[in-house]
């Protein structure tokens, strides 16, 4: 498994979305061959940022991979909800069954890395960004799934009670196992705070 090197805000997570769509205005605002847009690249390289997507489709991800996880995988076409960016992602290969049967605009919330700007399509290339940290959001999910039927009963249930009564015992889903490939954590540097 691949090492990360991800700069990450001063809580140890990834940036919000609209930092990243600010940078993204500024780059398409910018002449098309100054150097600012290489240097607003250079400056969200590694930064990895939550967005909501809108899929616009899936194909099959040719080339060299990063990671292993991204072996077979696919690269979606989608636009950053609310704007006209484009983003080309490689998608680990996880995610293929969720991304095969997904329609149209769609919408995915993701976490990626911004790697360059392809003239050719008018799209912003991008890789999952494997191995964040988040507060709350469980990684291994590629594409965000809604969330488990039993899950939603039991908490409405919950919400119910008064507070000086114990908890019910609710059928929970234990965590998953590991996979012996995932033995060691990622190493990610934080970025110093403001």
């Amino acid at each position: 498994m691949a090492e990360h090197e991800y700069q990450l805000t001063g809580d140890g997570c990834a940036f919000p979305g609209e930092s990243l769509i600010t940078a993204l205005d500024e780059f398409v605002s910018t002449e098309r061959y100054s150097s600012r847009r290489d240097q607003i690249l250079r400056k969200i390289k590694n930064q990895p940022f939550r967005v909501d997507l809108v899929f616009h489709s899936a194909e099959r991800t040719y080339g060299y991979t990063s990671d292993d996880r991204f072996r077979g995988g696919l690269t979606v076409l989608a636009a950053i909800k609310d704007t006209s960016h484009l983003v080309s992602l490689q998608m680990p290969s996880a995610s293929n069954d969720q991304l095969a049967s997904a329609a149209h605009a769609t919408p995915l919330s993701v976490t990626l890395i911004v790697t360059k700007w392809n003239s050719v399509s008018e799209a912003f290339l991008a890789l999952f960004a494997l191995d964040v940290p988040h507060q709350g959001v469980d990684q291994e999910q590629p594409v965000d799934a809604p969330p488990s039927p039993t899950a939603d009963v039991a908490a409405s249930r919950e919400s119910d009670l008064p507070e000086d009564t114990p908890a019910p015992d609710y059928p929970v889903s234990p965590p998953p196992e590991p996979s012996p490939d995932d033995s060691s954590p990622p190493r990610a540097k934080q970025s110093p705070p403001p």
